[in-house]
């Protein structure tokens, strides 16, 4: 392959690539894209703060769930560990459930 074969086929792939950028509605709206990835933000931290809660833990532990890989670690403590309000169920529960 020549060298000028190779930058017009270059160029052809960017101007693909580029008129396919452009279809993109949040490419002409950046500021719409953020509003959504920031309100998304907000749902998703409003989620876990109440979830941290209910579990018997601080609620703030919820706002961890923001940063990067503490996020992955949250979520297996979550998952994995005791809650505090399952010690209180189970400390205030003295006989044995029906069956």
């Amino acid at each position: 392959m020549d060298p000028m074969t190779a930058i017009q086929a270059s160029q052809a792939s960017w101007q693909q690539m580029h008129q396919m950028c452009h279809r993109c509605p949040m490419a002409h709206h950046p500021l719409l894209g953020m509003m959504l990835i920031l309100l998304w933000a907000g749902i998703m931290l409003v989620n876990f703060t109440q979830i941290f809660r209910k579990a018997g833990w601080p609620w703030a532990l919820g706002l961890l769930m923001v940063v990067p890989v503490v996020n992955v670690v949250m979520l297996f403590i979550l998952g994995f560990a005791k809650w505090p309000i399952q010690k209180c169920l189970e400390a205030g529960r003295k006989e044995e459930p029906p069956k």
